[in-house]
């Protein structure tokens, strides 16, 4: 279950990448783990990516002017995180509600979209 979960949740991904973002696919990479509330720095998207330091810079800042990332801390620490964008795009592609619980935190937010997922 947790990799049809998964595997669903990349499609999804992908899509809102596509049509909602209108971006280069590579940026489900970085969706995927802000939406598992994996902090995603730089370093680590360029790795994942396999892009230069300016491509990840532009990438990540994009995210965020989207409204899908939230940085957090600053410098060469900064790291990004799913923001409540993300998690109400998401659950507007499993068919639940695109308003989650307001002030929910990424972690309760990826638990009420995951609920949406197992009640699909």
């Amino acid at each position: 279950m947790r990799q049809r979960v998964e595997r669903s949740l990349w499609q999804m991904l992908e899509a809102i990448v596509d049509e909602d973002l209108n971006g280069p696919t590579r940026w489900a990479d970085a969706l995927f783990d802000a939406f598992m509330c994996r902090p995603v720095t730089n370093r680590y998207y360029r790795g994942v990516a396999d892009i230069e330091i300016a491509a990840a810079s532009n990438d990540l800042a994009k995210l965020r002017t989207a409204g899908v990332l939230a940085a957090q801390g600053g410098g060469a620490s900064r790291a990004y995180v799913g923001a409540p964008r993300l998690y109400g795009l998401v659950a507007g592609r499993v068919g639940g509600s695109d308003e989650l619980e307001s002030g929910a935190s990424g972690d309760r937010s990826r638990c009420q979209v995951i609920g949406a997922f197992r009640d699909r």
